[in-house]
């Protein structure tokens, strides 16, 4: 890759007109653009970080799929968070259809956010406890009051483009969040 991933939304329309053409390296900046955003999302969806980038995977397989008919003049960042969100809840789907098997038990050391390496011991200790006690609690929320969550409070989207990433209305989402939002507190509390 030569050139920068683009930086200003301007940029965008000219990258996907060129990986829409065949340009390798163009489509190649577009992935690794959004490649972190993309495994974050699926991480806080998920929780399992090989079904976190089994899911990120699949989206880029759907950004090649559905290259030709993205449209230049929308949210790629917006098309990323609804794809990414939608493959998610498909797994989850899949997930809950199959849990009933035996071998399917958590992984008690899934879940957990890689310690920032410059904290003290103390204080990652205690993020990491932090860290774990919200996961668990996220764990438990519905798959779309979780979703609601994790683009609105933990990616900080507006209330618009959550609810056009999910196909809502505003009202609902603002609605989903408060509800998730109580719903996350009282699991919370119960656990101290």
């Amino acid at each position: 890759m030569d050139e920068p991933v683009p930086q200003r939304q301007a940029e965008w329309p000219e990258l996907i007109r060129r990986a829409q053409e065949g340009d390798r390296g163009a489509l190649e900046e577009i992935i690794a653009a959004h490649e972190s955003k993309v495994l974050h999302v699926s991480w806080k969806m998920l929780f399992d970080p090989d079904d976190a980038r089994d899911a990120a995977q699949e989206v880029f397989m759907r950004l090649v799929k559905y290259l030709p008919s993205l449209d230049r003049e929308r949210s790629l960042t917006g098309w990323f968070y609804r794809t990414t969100v939608n493959v998610c809840l498909d797994m989850e789907r899949r997930r809950r259809r199959w849990a009933w098997l035996p071998f399917q038990e958590e992984d008690e050391t899934a879940g957990r956010f890689a310690d920032p390496a410059s904290l003290l011991l103390e204080e990652r200790v205690a993020l990491s406890e932090e860290i774990d006690r919200a996961v668990r609690g996220l764990k438990q929320l519905p798959a779309k009051e979780r979703a609601v969550l994790v683009l609105r409070d933990v990616e900080g989207l507006e209330t618009q483009e959550v609810a056009r990433i999910l196909g809502s209305s505003e009202t609902t989402v603002r609605s989903q969040a408060s509800r998730a939002r109580v719903h996350l507190k009282r699991i919370l509390e119960q656990e101290r």
